[in-house]
């Protein structure tokens, strides 16, 4: 595979067309070949290393953009729950500020805390 050989593997967003709707299930087959953290690390970090743009994307800390997507379970444990953001997102921060809350049964996050 191409991260045997050193090569940066990074998450796509560029599915166009009749396919679009599988955009997301790229979390799903990238699992039979990546571990979970592979595949996280090619949707943040690889990413920002890819736009050059390390220390502002790809992480959560200080200083960097905080857009960010809250599941409602740990991907490291089942990267599936990528593949369904409208069930399973809990809530979306874009610039620091929560832009969507709640989950697919209508709850929202502030009384899940």
């Amino acid at each position: 595979m191409a991260t045997d050989a050193g090569v940066t593997v990074c998450f796509g967003t560029d599915l166009l067309g009749p396919l679009h709707f599988a955009q997301s299930q790229e979390f799903s087959v990238r699992s039979q070949v990546q571990t979970p953290l592979q595949i996280l690390q090619s949707a943040t970090v690889n990413a920002a290393k890819l736009l050059m743009q390390e220390g502002k994307l790809g992480q959560v800390k200080e200083g960097s953009l905080a857009d960010l997507l809250i599941p409602d379970s740990n991907p490291l444990k089942d990267i599936a729950v990528l593949d369904q953001p409208e069930q399973h997102l809990l809530a979306v921060i874009k610039d620091g500020r929560m832009v969507i809350s709640g989950n697919a049964l209508g709850v929202p996050i502030s009384q899940k805390l």
